[in-house]
């Protein structure tokens, strides 16, 4: 009595088999691949909303350190000058052009700090206030607030 003992796989058997790990193997490199995309872009979103809030809380901060009558001037719609008490300039808050930053300098370029990176920034006197936009990102975001003084302008 002959025995087929055939112990092992067929070539059928191999290459269904190597097919259906292809498959696993790209949807799971797919799923990999997008989640680590995701993760970049949500990151980045993130990264330029932090500058953002924090030019907007430098800014308000600024502010409120000096609020007193004649603490604050709106220049040209994107310069903000906090005043000393005698009502000299003491800092100027701007988007510097040659650069994506805020800027504070006590007027001598050479004390520039940057502060956060933003696209640009607008200022508007609103008489008993600022009106601040600032504008970020790739997608040209936009921060917006109102901060309203307590003393008279």
């Amino acid at each position: 009595m002959l025995r087929n003992n055939n112990k092992g796989f067929t070539l059928i058997e191999l290459t269904v088999v190597l097919v259906i790990l292809a498959i696993v193997g790209t949807m799971v490199y797919s799923l990999v691949g997008s989640g680590t995309k995701a993760y970049k872009e949500i990151s980045e979103n993130s990264d330029e909303q932090s500058d953002a809030r924090i030019a907007m809380s430098y800014i308000t901060m600024r502010l409120r350190q000096n609020d007193f009558t004649g603490g604050y001037e709106v220049r040209s719609n994107t310069m903000l000058v906090i005043k000393d008490t005698y009502g000299n300039d003491k800092y100027r808050l701007y988007k510097d052009s040659d650069s994506v930053f805020l800027v504070e300098d006590t007027g001598q370029r050479i004390t520039a700090v940057n502060i956060a990176k933003i696209n640009s920034i607008s200022f508007q006197d609103t008489g008993n206030g600022v009106e601040i936009s600032i504008t970020y990102g790739n997608e040209n975001k936009t921060l917006d607030t109102m901060i309203t003084m307590r003393s008279d302008k």
